[in-house]
């Protein structure tokens, strides 16, 4: 093969190359991904009294209880967070309860602080991992068009 042929077979190769880099086709496919979202659960005040508490009884407090239902369908560790207020401090008080699927717990604090207090309830839930699927659409080479017509070899 002279230096002319050689020329001509890399053009040619060059060429081949890029028209079968190129996309020639369009395929279209469902994607599966995932998001964090929060358990779905329902609360309900139980009581709020003022009860007795240490050394002999003597300090007076609030009390909360709170049903947490959980509505999904797997166990989770809820954490609630009550921030109460005497009207010349705040305190808080962290509880974690595990509650099994469609159970309902209750969940007593008292208050950290002496006296009648108000108090605010935070309720933070697990997160589930919940599947979404989304069309895409991918664009095919003729290499991977040329490899899809050629036969696997065992």
């Amino acid at each position: 093969m002279n230096g002319q042929g050689i020329i001509y077979l890399a053009l040619g190769v060059v060429i081949a190359g890029a028209i079968l880099s190129s996309p020639i086709a369009e395929e279209q496919y469902t994607e599966t991904y995932y998001t964090a979202e929060p358990y779905n659960y329902e609360q309900s005040l139980v009581h709020e009294s003022q009860v007795r508490t240490g050394f002999l009884w003597l300090k007076h407090v609030t009390q909360v209880q709170y049903l947490i239902t959980n509505k999904e369908y797997i166990q989770g560790k809820f954490t609630l967070s009550f921030v109460f207020d005497n009207g010349s401090q705040t305190g808080t008080v962290l509880k974690e309860v595990n509650i099994s699927a469609g159970e309902q717990k209750a969940v007593t604090a008292n208050s950290p602080l002496s006296g009648k207090s108000k108090y605010m309830l935070t309720i933070t839930p697990p997160n589930k991992s919940v599947p979404h699927q989304r069309p895409m659409t991918k664009k095919i080479t003729g290499w991977e068009a040329l490899w899809r017509l050629t036969p696997f070899v065992k």
